[in-house]
């Protein structure tokens, strides 16, 4: 099993300050079948 976190940002400004704040951050669209098996 992979830890991760997962962040749902509600605009783009959000979502660019988690990108800058998380060097490890990675953007995903429509990876409803990912997270699952990242569990």
């Amino acid at each position: 099993m992979y830890d991760f976190k997962y962040h749902r940002p509600g605009t783009v400004r959000q979502a660019a300050n988690l990108l800058l704040k998380n060097e490890d951050a990675k953007l995903i669209a429509g990876g409803h079948t990912l997270v699952p098996v990242m569990k």
